[in-house]
């Protein structure tokens, strides 16, 4: 045993002179390094909703109900002519101060819905502006030229006479420079078919000269 030890360390003491290293030999029941687990794979990310877009209200009309769009600040003619489009009936209430001549708000408000055949009130901001009488066409049923003419932007302060003859007047008329959005119109109705005319002048006949 003594001389096996002596022999051990002489070798060793060889291999140092030598450059050697001694390399442990591996244990037989050395375990080789545990694999990580597989990793499971990851659920992919649901995507995230979209937030949903409201429309926007727009004038619709159903049956003959027309719900009423925000006029507010749009030209009280183009507000007049899109009602009256379906068929509702538009009194304007001009402001006698601005000028913007522009839709303030409605009575029923915007959002109502109104029935065809009924009125809304278009409150405008500033007055009424300029709106000159046109001439009586001939052979005109007073009750059409009324027609004609609220459809213009007059108002008839009423009809005298017979509205379903024609008409033979109208006060004011065309000669009248001061006549403006919901002027009032009187209508004169009668047999004959258009405004009364003169009747032409004659001029006298010369007399038969006598010779001397």
């Amino acid at each position: 045993m003594f001389a096996v030890v002596v022999g051990f360390l002489a070798c060793a003491a060889i291999g140092a002179t030598l450059g050697w290293t001694l390399t442990p030999t591996p244990r037989a029941n050395a375990q080789p390094p545990a694999s990580p687990p597989p990793s499971s794979p990851s659920a992919p990310a649901s995507p995230t909703p979209s937030p949903s877009q409201t429309p926007s209200s727009t004038p619709t009309q159903s049956g003959n109900q027309y719900t009423l769009p925000d006029y507010s600040g749009t030209a009280f003619q183009d507000a007049r002519n899109d009602l009256r489009n379906h068929k509702i009936g538009v009194d304007l209430v001009f402001n006698q101060s601005g000028t913007a001549q522009t839709v303030n708000h409605t009575v029923p408000g915007a959002g109502q819905s109104v029935s065809t055949g009924h009125s809304v009130k278009v409150f405008v901001n500033g007055p009424p502006p300029p709106l000159a009488v046109p001439p009586i066409q001939p052979n005109t049923v007073c009750q059409t030229w009324g027609s004609q003419l609220a459809a213009l932007g007059f108002k008839i302060a009423r009809y005298q006479g017979d509205r379903t003859k024609f008409v033979t007047a109208e006060s004011p008329d065309q000669n009248d420079p001061t006549t403006h959005w919901n002027t009032l119109i009187t209508l004169t109705c009668g047999d004959s078919g258009g405004p009364p005319s003169s009747p032409p002048t004659d001029s006298p006949s010369p007399s038969p000269s006598t010779s001397p």
